[in-house]
C-alpha cells in the first residue's frame, strides 16, 4: 500500500507541474468561481474543476471541504423498519452537499442509501409506496413478488421498482437477505411496473474508464431510472485516475464487496467499508478516487449518479459504445450497451403459486 500511495503522490506531483507550466503560458483568468446549479439540473457527468480553480494545487483545509460530511456507514446510525418488514440501516441521507452539514446527509436528489436486511425465514407484507426504490441483493436468498408473479432472489440481482407498485419480500434461507437500497421521489419517467435483472449476465459497458474502473451499466433513463446505475469493479493492485465532479453531480459509490479499502477525497484518505458509501463532493476542486491495494481480490461499488433528470434518454445502441478506456472510435467487442443485449440479462416473473 506504500508504494501505490507512493505513486499516487508522485502522480500528483506531476500534475501540479503540468498544471504549472500550462499557467506560466496563459494569461491568467479572471472568472468568477461558478456556483452551484439550480436544484434540478444536475446531470451527473460534470468532471471539470470550477473556473480559477486548480484542484491539484489545493486541499481540503485550505478549501474548508470537511469529507466525512460526503461519507456515510450504516454501522454508525440507529435502525428503522422500511416495507413492514426490512430492518435498515441509512447510508447517505437528504441534504444540501453544498454548505456545512450533518455527516451523511448530502442527497439533493435521492431520499435515501440504506442497507436493508430481511432476517431468516422472514417476509413483509404486500405493500406499494409512493416513492421510486432501487434494490441491489448482496447476500442471501430470497423471493420478490407483486401478488400475481415472483423473482428469485440472489447476489447480482438488481431491482427497479416504480411508485405505487405492489411488492413483498420472502426470504426463504437461514442466512440474512441484505441488500443496498435506494430510494427517492415519483418523477415523470418513472416505468410502470417491476424490472429484475442480474448484473452476472451483463456485458460490460465500461473497459479501463478513469484509468482501472470495469463496469456494467445496470439501468439507464431508457429503464426509467433518473440518472444512471453501474457495478464498477477494480482489479487487485490497481486505483481509479483521480478527478472532481461539478455543481449538481449526484454520483455515490457504495462499497459492496466485503473488507474495507482506501479512498482518496480531496486532499486526505478514507478506509471505506463494506456497504459504506460517499457522495463525490460537487464543488469542482475536490478529487476523488478508490484504490485497490489487495493482490487477490476485485473490489466492488454500485454507482448511482443523476439528478433530477425529467426527460427519458433515447435507448441506448451498439452505436453509442465509444470503446471504454480505449478512446473515442475504438471499438471493443466484449464491450456492449446494446438494449437488446442488455435486456437478455432481464428476470422473467414466473406465476406466484
Amino acid at each position: 500500500m506504500k508504494r501505490i500511495l507512493m505513486f499516487l503522490v508522485i502522480g500528483l506531483g506531476a500534475v501540479n507541474g503540468a498544471t504549472l507550466a500550462a499557467r506560466q503560458q496563459a494569461p491568467a483568468s479572471t472568472a468568477a468561481p461558478a456556483q452551484p446549479a439550480p436544484q434540478g439540473q444536475g446531470g451527473g457527468g460534470g468532471r471539470a474543476a470550477a473556473p480559477g480553480r486548480d484542484p491539484a494545487n489545493t486541499t481540503n483545509e485550505r478549501d474548508n471541504v470537511q469529507i466525512d460530511q460526503f461519507i456515510g456507514d450504516p454501522t454508525n446510525v440507529t435502525g428503522h423498519l422500511s416495507h413492514g418488514g426490512l430492518m435498515t440501516r441509512a447510508i447517505l441521507t437528504h441534504g444540501n452537499p453544498n454548505v456545512p452539514g450533518p455527516a451523511g446527509a448530502v442527497l439533493e436528489y435521492r431520499t435515501q442509501f440504506a442497507k436493508a436486511t430481511l432476517l431468516p425465514k422472514s417476509s413483509t407484507p404486500l405493500v406499494s409506496i409512493n416513492n421510486q426504490f432501487l434494490f441491489y441483493v448482496v447476500s442471501g436468498e430470497g423471493r420478490l413478488d407483486d401478488g400475481t408473479q415472483s423473482w428469485d432472489l440472489h447476489n447480482g440481482i438488481t431491482m427497479l421498482i416504480p411508485p405505487d407498485v405492489k411488492r413483498r419480500f420472502v426470504n426463504t434461507s437461514a442466512d440474512p437477505l441484505d441488500m443496498v437500497m435506494v430510494e427517492w421521489p415519483a418523477n415523470a419517467i418513472a416505468r410502470k411496473d417491476i424490472l429484475v435483472r442480474d448484473v452476472t449476465l451483463l456485458p460490460y459497458c465500461e473497459e479501463n474508464a478513469h484509468w482501472n474502473n470495469m463496469s456494467k451499466c445496470v439501468f439507464t433513463q431508457a429503464d426509467g431510472m433518473t440518472g444512471r446505475v453501474l457495478l464498477v469493479m477494480l482489479m487487485p493492485m490497481t486505483m481509479a485516475a483521480p478527478h472532481p465532479h461539478t455543481f449538481g453531480t449526484e454520483e455515490v459509490w457504495t462499497k459492496i464487496t466485503p473488507g474495507s479499502i482506501p479512498t482518496l477525497l480531496g486532499s486526505e484518505l478514507r478506509d471505506l467499508p463494506q456497504y459504506s458509501a460517499f457522495l463525490a463532493p460537487p464543488n469542482g476542486i475536490t478529487w476523488h478516487a478508490q484504490i485497490n491495494t489487495s493482490k487477490t481480490e476485485t473490489e466492488m461499488w454500485l454507482y448511482v449518479a443523476g439528478g433530477n433528470v425529467q426527460t427519458p434518454a433515447p435507448p441506448q445502441t451498439a452505436a453509442a459504445n465509444r470503446g471504454g478506456g480505449r478512446g473515442p472510435g475504438a471499438g471493443n467487442p466484449n464491450l456492449s450497451r446494446d438494449q437488446a443485449v442488455v435486456d437478455q440479462a432481464n428476470v422473467k416473473g414466473k406465476p406466484l403459486k
